[in-house]
């Protein structure tokens, strides 16, 4: 679902998948609030081997700032 009018959140799980490196982007569509409050921003919380003893959590976050209409790498991660 790709949730492009609101705060969210999106959520993505991917169960079986295979050893690599995978990156988390986002597009950027604008905002449409006015700019007192600052920059959009993104946060994304990466599980890897989720239900597992192996379990790792890592979180990105990224300022939108003036990258409205483009795609904006988030984190990569290898496993």
């Amino acid at each position: 679902m790709d949730f492009t009018r609101g705060y969210g959140p999106e959520q993505f799980m991917l169960k079986n998948s295979i050893k690599g490196t995978y990156k988390v982007l986002v597009h950027y569509y604008g905002d449409r609030r006015q700019r007192i409050a600052g920059s959009t921003s993104t946060m994304a919380e990466i599980f890897i081997h989720y239900g597992t003893v192996l379990v790792k959590k890592k979180i990105a976050a990224v300022q939108m700032q003036g990258k409205e209409s483009k795609e904006v790498l988030v984190a990569e991660f290898s496993f």
